[in-house]
């Protein structure tokens, strides 16, 4: 029955994009070089492109304010800077990789996969990259991997409250001045964009 409804709504709508792997955790790079080459092939005209994830709050409106103040429309990347992160050799599952899957010691620069932004110029060169570089269980550091052999810099916002890591208690002011926050449930999601309609006076 879940099937034939999603083959109902993709008939509906043709908003579903389908590829042929399970969607686990540890296939989230194919998800992503899948979505690299959707946007590669399918979204000539767009100027930038955002990945983010269920589990993250996007406040579009600021979203679409700070792509309208950049300077940079070619070879822009961004989100949330982690630098010089280490790979973990220990027992936790999640973000345990193998040397044999990844030898070094060190990650290139990459941003969190919560929420990044790229000039749309990139994409096909990223996912060019990709046909070239194995593919990782983590799909920011893979990503990161990517543009680190393109020799492109990430963007370090100056701004360090526009995209938030770690699950935090948020306001109605605070979500008003963040881009993405991440770790919330779709049930919470919807309560914050019901908050942020109200008409709440922000004093800092």
């Amino acid at each position: 029955m879940l099937a034939l409804s999603l083959e109902d709504e993709h008939l509906l709508y043709g908003d579903i994009i389908r590829q042929d792997f399970l969607d686990t955790y540890n296939n989230l790079t194919l998800k992503t070089i899948m979505a690299f080459r959707w946007v590669t092939e399918f979204c000539p005209n767009a100027k930038y492109v955002m990945k983010t994830d269920t589990d993250v709050f996007i406040n579009t409106g600021n979203l679409v304010k700070y792509l309208l103040n950049l300077n940079h429309s070619e070879k822009f990347f961004t989100g949330y800077p982690l630098i010089d992160n280490y790979s973990y050799r220990g027992f936790y599952q999640k973000t345990h990789i193998s040397y044999q899957e990844y030898p070094f010691k060190v990650f290139p620069p990459y941003c969190s996969g919560l929420g990044y932004i790229m000039s749309r110029d990139l994409v096909p060169r990223i996912y060019e990259m990709m046909g070239h570089v194995k593919p990782i269980k983590f799909e920011d550091v893979y990503v990161g991997i990517c543009l680190n052999l393109l020799k492109v810099n990430i963007h370090i916002p100056e701004d360090t409250n526009l995209f938030f890591l770690y699950r935090i208690h948020l306001d109605v002011c605070q979500l008003r001045r963040v881009i993405a926050a991440h770790g919330f449930s779709s049930k919470e999601i919807i309560t914050f964009w019901q908050v942020m309609l109200r008409n709440t006076t922000c004093h800092y």
